[in-house]
């Protein structure tokens, strides 16, 4: 699973669920406490994504 924040809002997708990579991404508003789906990560699946600051 990755995240990150940016903008002020946070954002989190792909992983693996044990079964299958996942390629869902979602954005975090913290003023709105909402959460909206963002366009699929289809570059390829990623079991273990990576972030770097």
């Amino acid at each position: 699973m990755a995240c990150f924040t940016m903008n002020q809002l946070g954002y989190i997708g792909t992983g693996y669920n044990g079964t299958n990579a996942m390629t869902d991404f979602w954005e975090y508003n913290t003023s709105t406490d909402t959460w909206t789906t963002k366009a699929l990560f289809l570059a390829h699946r990623v079991k273990m994504p990576l972030g770097l600051p």
